[in-house]
């Protein structure tokens, strides 16, 4: 089996169709595609046949798995999703884009110049930087509105009005306390520079302080009369934690339904802290605020609050004109206009191709894997990533479709 790639998708409602989309591209250039949970496809490149692994994990905690499957022939993209409201330059440089990272994978996709130079200033491995741009970004574009239009519909339908409350606190409300311990991370043995442990440990504390502040401030913006509030948690969050809140007020709802870019689409204010929703809704032309809270400038990037309105001492002027700041956020988006992100990784992809030739005992050895591992349930994967089954993956592909009008869908397994 020639030319595999391997989609895995870690948190559905975020990277499932962002992935589809590269696997419609993909599949009509020759390539076979598997894409499933990242639960799966994990076990599944560590045994199938050689081809490229397109991870989003890009922490020193995903080095010896990526080093494992690099020894079995595979090369290995990667592509950090949370890349684009990062740490300060320091700091992300050793925590997402540490060069023993580098020095595995065969490209690392960027966002845009402001990412790519963060990485480039310091690191050796230069060549191995691609600036293409984010495949979420492009689901943003025009072109792309009918796959949102159904799930948009029913959203407005059933919230009418509603401030859009965006949380992103998967450290400080994690659904699993145990796989977010600042211990466990401390300890990690591939982190062995003090400096990047004590940048966490403050990266670790900041969001702590900003969900107490996120809590605190909700209660205090209730009286605009004329909305509802949505609060959605970050997909690795603990949604539990935010049902006290709907004591508060019967506007208040909590959801995790949908994918992000449906609920921006239909909301009519969005809130964010510190999250990559800031840059999606500048996109969308939404009016875009925060709440603020006070931080050390140095361990951050500034930039997704200068985008955005703050709401300081609690006067929402809603109607007060969004930041101006196009250029800015061309500098963190490689595909902000006409670029496609797309079109970019393909070419990558093309370079990269791997033959094989047919081994009957490895395809029985993954299936059997396969079929062990899927009856070990985790919670917190069944949590960020239920199921991918193919009647929706060919209903979404069906839309694709009618917006790229390519050759026919082919070769694209999902597991």
């Amino acid at each position: 089996m020639d030319n595999i790639v391997y989609l895995p998708v870690e948190i559905k409602s975020r990277d499932f169709l962002n992935k589809l989309l590269l696997a419609y591209y993909l599949a009509n250039d020759g390539f076979t595609i598997f894409i499933g949970r990242k639960k799966e496809l994990e076990i599944m490149v560590n045994s199938y046949y050689p081809g490229i692994y397109f991870g989003i994990n890009t922490q020193l905690n995903y080095l010896t798995f990526y080093q494992k499957i690099k020894n079995k022939k595979n090369k290995i993209f990667l592509f950090d999703e949370e890349g684009l409201v990062t740490l300060s330059a320091e700091n992300y440089k050793n925590y997402k884009a540490n060069d023993r990272i580098l020095d595995v994978c065969d490209v690392f996709f960027c966002w845009g110049r402001k990412q790519y130079n963060k990485i480039f200033i310091r690191s050796p491995q230069k060549k191995k930087l691609v600036i293409s741009g984010s495949l979420r970004i492009e689901l943003l574009k025009k072109k792309y509105n009918s796959i949102f239009y159904k799930n948009v519909n029913k959203i407005k339908k059933k919230y009418k009005k509603f401030v859009l409350l965006v949380s992103s606190y998967g450290i400080s409300n994690h659904f699993v306390n145990k796989e977010n311990n600042l211990k466990a991370y401390l300890s990690n043995k591939n982190i062995k520079n003090k400096s990047v442990l004590l940048n966490y440990k403050y990266y670790y504390n900041f969001n702590n302080i900003r969900y107490k502040n996120f809590l605190k401030k909700i209660k205090k913006i209730l009286y605009l009369k004329n909305y509802n509030f949505i609060i959605r948690p970050h997909p690795s969050e603990n949604i539990e934690t935010y049902s006290s809140l709907k004591k508060i007020s019967k506007k208040i709802y909590i959801s995790n339904e949908y994918s992000i870019i449906e609920w921006l689409k239909a909301a009519n204010l969005v809130v964010h802290d510190y999250c990559t929703t800031a840059f999606e809704g500048f996109i969308l032309k939404k009016k875009i605020s925060y709440f603020p809270v006070n931080f050390k400038k140095k361990y951050i990037d500034e930039d997704v609050y200068n985008i955005s309105n703050s709401l300081e001492n609690l006067n929402l002027n809603f109607n007060k004109e969004k930041v101006s700041n196009f250029t800015k956020v061309k500098e963190h988006i490689y595909n902000l206009s006409t670029k496609s992100s797309v079109k970019m990784m393909l070419k990558l992809f093309r370079l990269n191709k791997i033959k094989n030739k047919k081994n009957l005992l490895r395809e029985y050895k993954t299936k059997t894997l396969l079929n062990y591992y899927s009856l070990r349930k985790n919670k917190y994967t069944e949590y960020k990533n239920p199921s991918i089954n193919i009647r929706e993956c060919k209903e979404k592909l069906n839309l694709i479709h009618k917006v790229e009008k390519k050759k026919k869908i082919r070769k694209i397994e999902v597991f």
